[in-house]
C-alpha cells in the first residue's frame, strides 16, 4: 500500500486476509475481501472473529455477494465506514489482530529491554 494508490481508489479489495487487509483495518481505510479459501483458511480458533467480518460485509466467499455489498457502499462510502455494527466488529478484530499504538516506538523499547535480561 502507498499513499498514491490509496488517493486513486475508494476502496481496496484482498483474495485474502494478510497484512494489507489488517492496515486498512487500523487505518480506517475502506476494504473488503473475495476469500473463497481456496489456498488457505483460518484457523478454527479464529473462525468466529471471521464470521464477523463476513456479517458486516467485509469478507464475501462468492463474487455476487462482493458485488452486492461494492454497490451498497458506492451508494454512500462515509454511511458505509460508519455503520455502527461494522466500526465495532473492525474494532474488534483490530484489538485482537493488528493492535496500533501512537507511542509503538516506546512499546517496542520496552520490549526489546526485556529481551537483555
Amino acid at each position: 500500500l502507498t499513499y498514491e494508490y490509496l488517493e486513486k481508489c475508494q476502496l481496496v479489495l484482498w483474495d485474502q486476509p494478510g497484512t494489507g487487509f489488517l492496515e486498512c483495518l487500523a487505518c480506517n481505510i475502506p476494504t473488503m475481501i473475495l476469500w473463497t479459501r481456496l489456498y488457505c483458511e483460518e484457523e478454527a480458533w479464529c473462525v468466529d472473529d471471521f464470521i464477523q467480518l463476513e456479517k458486516v460485509g467485509l469478507i464475501h466467499r462468492t463474487s455476487q455477494s462482493l458485488i452486492n455489498e461494492i454497490q451498497h457502499f458506492l451508494i454512500d462510502p462515509v454511511v458505509w465506514m460508519n455503520d455502527s455494527q461494522r466500526k465495532m466488529t473492525v474494532q474488534s478484530f483490530s484489538n485482537k489482530y493488528a493492535l496500533t499504538d501512537d507511542k509503538w516506538w516506546q512499546v517496542w523499547r520496552v520490549y526489546l529491554k526485556q529481551l537483555k535480561k
